[in-house]
Formats: structure tokens, C-alpha cells, sequence
């Protein structure tokens, strides 16, 4: 799948979320909002798993295993909940996606290359919006370097780059 395609998908996803969001704002428009919310994970999750497939049986595996744990844990936990408890349920779900991010993290640490963030023991960082003095400090601290570029169209990138710790 062409980068252009995929970029089109998640973006058609991101705008289902919003109507997801912008359905679950009223009880009566709340069914709808569920829908447009599975219909847009549904569309990341085919896209990601299209774009990117898992390299064998035993990474599509681990892919259905994690897919079957999480839609059962959550679709029984959702029929458990009274809907006088649903805003917790709510808070309960998204600390969830908190934790998904820091297991993202974490592969990130372990497996830069697959993130195209360096090589392990070597990762570096693009940043945007942050002051360059304050990063140089960072870097500086660190013993690394920090790399300001700048393209006609493609706007202005800071790459701050942290070496790997003497042992």
C-alpha cells in the first residue's frame, strides 16, 4: 500500500473518530458515535496491519491473540458496568491507552531500527516546538549533539542525538 493511500485511510479513520466523539456528546446520538468509533478503528487497524503486515505465522498470532484478549476484556467489562458507572469506565478504558502507549515506548526502547529512530544504544530524537537552546543543553549534558536542518517545503527539523553510555 502506497504511503499517499495509507496516510488517506488513517486520516478517514481520525475524522470517524471525531464524529465518534462528536456522536457520544448526546444520549440520543450515542449508538451512532459508537459506530462511526468501531468504523474508524476497524479502518487504522486493516490499514496498519495492510501497510505493515506482521512478518509470519507467529507475529499474526501474537496480532489476533492481543486483538481477542483486548475486544473480550473490554466488551466483558463493558456489559459488567452499570451505565450510572460508565463515566469511571470511561476513565478506566482510556488509563488503558495509557498504558498501550508506554508498551509503545517500550519496543521503541528495545527495537529502535522498526521505529526508524536509530539503533539500540543509539537512539535519537526528532523534536519540534521546542526551544533549540534548551535541547542544546540537554545534548550538551549528554555528551551528544544537536543537528538543526532546514528544507524549502519540508519546514525545519532538530535532531538531537544521545550517544550510548560508556559501561
Amino acid at each position: 500500500m502506497s504511503a499517499n493511500v495509507s496516510s488517506i485511510l488513517y486520516l478517514v479513520a481520525g475524522v470517524l473518530f471525531i464524529m465518534a466523539l462528536r456522536g457520544l456528546s448526546h444520549p440520543t446520538t450515542s449508538r451512532q458515535g459508537n459506530l462511526y468509533g468501531m468504523a474508524g478503528m476497524g479502518l487504522a487497524i486493516l490499514t496498519t496491519l495492510v501497510g505493515a503486515p506482521p512478518a509470519g505465522i507467529g507475529a499474526w498470532a501474537l496480532v489476533i491473540l492481543g486483538l481477542a484478549a483486548g475486544g473480550g476484556a473490554g466488551a466483558y467489562i463493558a456489559r459488567q458496568v452499570p451505565m450510572t458507572a460508565m463515566p469511571q469506565l470511561v476513565a478506566a478504558f482510556h488509563s488503558l491507552v495509557g498504558l498501550a502507549a508506554v508498551f509503545v515506548a517500550i519496543a521503541a526502547f528495545y527495537a529502535p531500527e522498526a521505529y526508524d529512530i536509530g539503533t539500540r544504544g543509539n537512539i535519537y530524537f526528532r523534536v519540534a516546538a521546542v526551544s533549540p537552546p534548551i535541547v542544546n543543553r540537554i545534548a550538551a549534558d549528554h555528551e551528544g549533539a544537536l543537528e538543526i536542518t532546514s528544507e524549502v517545503g519540508r519546514g525545519t527539523t532538530a535532531t538531537l542525538i544521545i550517544p550510548k553510555a560508556a559501561t
